[in-house]
């Protein structure tokens, strides 16, 4: 099971997870099944480190589309950015939609860091422009 699997079924218990310097904080814990906190025990490491990457990108404006692995971003009614994890690497996409057709562009590809920094950059441009 994977750490973003993890967090959807906490929450679903009406219980919530939050990394702080390092810990892993699950709010209203006592709810959970017991092989769920052991499961959440056995994963910490990559659940905190989960967590921190959905923080980052929702810190440069992206909406958590699947945890740890898909964030969204709207530029609008018909465009929207997504930045997924390909496996072996993090891919930052436009899609535009028309009444007639659908039109997709691969901005960057690379590591998460890089990729972050890349959308960043590629928002603080785009606000420019429609300033």
């Amino acid at each position: 099971m994977s750490a973003g699997e993890i967090i959807r079924l906490v929450e679903n218990e009406g219980c919530s997870l939050e990394a702080m310097n390092g810990r892993l904080k699950i709010t209203q814990g006592e709810r959970l099944d017991p092989s769920l906190v052991e499961w959440v025990k056995k994963n910490k490491a990559e659940i905190v480190a989960v967590l921190n990457r959905d923080k980052e990108a929702q810190g440069i404006g992206f909406l958590v589309g699947l945890y740890g692995s898909i964030y969204m971003q709207s530029l609008g009614k018909r465009s929207h950015v997504y930045l997924e994890d390909m496996s072996e690497w993090w891919e930052l996409r436009r899609e535009t939609y028309t009444e007639t057709a659908s039109y997709s562009k691969i901005l960057a590809k690379g590591t998460f860091p890089d990729v972050l920094q890349r959308a960043s950059s590629y928002f603080n441009y785009i606000k420019g422009v429609s300033a």
